[in-house]
């Protein structure tokens, strides 16, 4: 049941930043500053971090000033480059919130490891903002999205991991077909491109994930019901940067 809601959750969130991805920047970002809080709210309980609070307020903040340097450089020629930059902050911010927290700082790598991990994942997540830029425009975030939600609910089928994983990978990449053909037919190569891949990222990270949704409680499950989806925000970029400038 688990993993059924999750998937749901995942299509969900999918499915808004698609929507939101026509309505403009402001709405994409709105929709995007939605996904990095769901995913901060249960990013400790899901990676199961001994300070749950100050993990939760890193990713947070270090994905909505993501969203904001994303929407500031989105017509750069390389907005990734100023990723590097907030990353860089991540990690300081990360050994900082280290060195001030109160004793006992038991499992201080573990702690500070978990938190730049998904500090980087709501920076990268970021990127959504950054695919209606390129060639396929708009059309490309409803591309990545329908493949994130199809992968999703694959994933979320009653059979074993190594199974739904490869079914995932095809759902996805058929989704984004679709999706592509429907939208935008002159880009069916570059759909199929960037379904294949952020199918690929996705159905790795419910893999590496399934074990702590099932386990961990309610927070754990709305983490990664928002964090694959974040993850494939800069998948999504790349593909079509690369193949539809």
């Amino acid at each position: 049941m688990n993993a059924v809601l999750g998937g749901l959750a995942s299509a969900a969130l999918a499915g808004l930043l698609a929507v939101s991805a026509y309505s403009g920047t402001a709405l994409l970002a709105a929709a995007l500053a939605l996904v990095v809080l769901v995913t901060a709210l249960g990013w400790s309980a899901l990676v199961d971090l001994p300070s749950p609070l100050g993990s939760g307020v890193l990713v947070a903040l270090a994905g909505w000033a993501a969203v904001a340097v994303a929407a500031a450089v989105q017509h750069q020629p390389r907005p990734l480059a100023r990723f590097a930059g907030m990353l860089a902050c991540a990690v300081l911010a990360a050994f900082v919130r280290e060195i001030v927290r109160r004793a006992p700082r038991e499992a201080l790598v573990e702690s500070l490891t978990g938190t730049f991990a998904g500090e980087v994942v709501v920076v990268f997540g970021a990127a959504w903002l950054l695919v209606p830029v390129t060639g396929v425009g708009g059309h490309g975030v409803l591309v990545a999205a329908a493949a994130v939600a199809a992968t999703r609910l694959a994933t979320a089928l009653p059979w074993p991991g190594s199974l739904t994983g490869w079914i995932g990978l095809a759902a996805g990449t058929v989704a984004a077909l679709i999706a592509t053909a429907l939208s935008a037919p002159a880009h069916l190569a570059q759909g199929a491109l960037i379904g294949v891949a952020v199918a690929a990222v996705v159905a790795a990270l419910d893999r590496l994930l399934a074990h702590a949704q099932a386990t961990r409680g309610t927070a754990a499950l709305v983490a990664s019901s928002a964090a694959p989806v974040a993850a494939a925000g800069v998948v999504a970029y790349a593909v079509a940067r690369l193949f539809a400038v």
